[in-house]
C-alpha cells in the first residue's frame, strides 16, 4: 500500500537511522 511505502521512505531519509549508521563497517544491507 501506499500508506507503507511513505513509511519506509521516512524510514530511509529520517536522521535517525543515518546517525546509528555513521560507521560503514556497521551498516546493514536491505534496512
Amino acid at each position: 500500500s501506499e500508506a507503507q511505502r511513505v513509511v519506509q521512505l521516512m524510514l530511509k531519509y529520517s536522521p535517525d537511522h543515518r546517525r546509528l549508521k555513521r560507521p560503514a563497517k556497521n551498516r546493514m544491507p536491505g534496512i
